[in-house]
C-alpha cells in the first residue's frame, strides 16, 4: 500500500538506524538525486530549535506633527519655493528561483537471452532508472547493438546461433564497445566458467537462478564505477519501441539515415 500511494522506500518498525541510513544513501546514489537549495543549514536549524523563544519587539512610530505657518504665504512665494521630491521606498528585487536542471539521460541496458521469461524479469527489474532493450540471441544482439548503442550489456552464456562467449569476445574487439560493462547471467557458474568469462572481457557475473534485487544492485554498481558515462544516442527508446512494434520501418525516413550511418 505504501508503494501504491507513491512511496519510494519502505522499512518496517522496529528498524535498524544503520540500515535506514544505508537505504537512503543507496536510493540517493541510484537516482542521482540533486539536493534542493536550503535557506539554512542543519546546525542553524538545531540552534533555532534549542534557543528560547524571544518576545516580539515592539515598534514605535513617530508621527511628524504638521506645523501651521504663522503668517499666510502668498501665491507668488509658494510658486517660488522648490517642490519637494517624492522619494519612493526602496524595495529589494525578488531573488529568482534556481533554474531547473536538465534531466540526466538514463543508462541503456541491452539484455540478451534466449529465454523470454528471463528477458521479461530483467527488463522489469530495471524498469526504474534504466532504459532496456532486448535480443534473443547473439546474432540479433550484434545487429541491434550498433544501432541501439547500449551502455551496459547483460547476456546469457549459452544461446543459439551465437553464444554469449562469442558475443562478449566480439564486443571487446570493437573499439566502440571495448570498455562497455558486460555482465554474464548464466547457469554455467562454476569458478572455472566464471574465470573463462572474465578472460573474455566480462565485467561481472551473476549465477542463475538469480535474485533480481542482487542483479539490479550489481548493475547500479557498474554505473558508479570511475569512467562510466551514458553515451549519446541516435535513437530514443520511444523510437526503438516503435521500430520493434512495426509502427515504423527502417526504409522510412529518418530511420534510413540512422541505419546507413551505423552500417557504413
Amino acid at each position: 500500500e505504501g508503494y501504491g500511494a507513491g512511496a519510494d522506500l519502505y522499512l518496517t518498525k522496529p528498524f535498524d538506524p544503520s540500515r535506514l541510513a544505508k537505504t537512503i544513501e543507496g536510493f540517493m546514489a541510484e537516482h542521482r538525486t540533486v539536493p534542493r537549495p536550503k535557506r539554512c543549514t542543519a546546525a542553524e536549524l538545531a540552534k533555532m530549535v534549542s534557543a528560547p523563544a524571544k518576545p516580539e519587539p515592539t515598534c514605535s512610530v513617530e508621527v511628524e506633527q504638521a506645523v501651521e505657518p504663522s503668517a499666510p504665504v502668498s501665491q507668488a512665494a509658494a510658486a517660488e519655493s522648490p517642490a519637494r521630491e517624492a522619494v519612493a521606498p526602496t524595495v529589494e528585487a525578488p531573488v529568482p528561483p534556481p533554474a531547473p536542471q536538465a534531466a540526466q539521460p538514463l543508462p541503456r541496458v541491452m539484455i540478451v537471452d534466449d529465454d523470454p521469461e528471463v528477458l521479461a524479469i530483467v527488463a522489469l527489474t530495471l524498469s526504474r532508472g534504466f532504459e532496456t532493450v532486448t535480443a534473443h540471441n547473439g546474432v540479433e544482439a550484434v545487429e541491434k547493438i550498433i544501432v541501439y548503442q547500449p551502455d551496459i550489456v547483460v547476456l546469457d552464456a549459452l544461446m543459439p546461433k551465437m553464444s554469449g562467449y562469442q558475443l562478449c569476445a566480439s564486443l571487446r574487439r570493437n573499439p566502440s564497445y571495448c570498455d562497455t560493462p558486460i555482465i554474464f547471467v548464466s547457469a554455467k557458474a562454476s569458478p572455472r566458467d566464471q574465470e573463462y568469462c572474465r578472460r573474455l572481457g566480462a565485467t561481472d557475473f551473476v549465477a542463475k537462478p538469480f535474485n533480481p534485487h542482487v542483479l539490479r544492485q550489481r548493475i547500479v554498481g557498474l554505473t558508479m564505477q570511475p569512467g562510466f558515462a551514458v553515451r549519446p544516442k541516435k535513437l530514443t527508446l520511444t523510437a526503438i519501441q516503435a521500430l520493434e512494434r512495426g509502427q515504423v520501418k527502417w526504409a522510412d525516413e529518418p530511420w534510413r539515415a540512422v541505419r546507413d550511418d551505423h552500417v557504413h
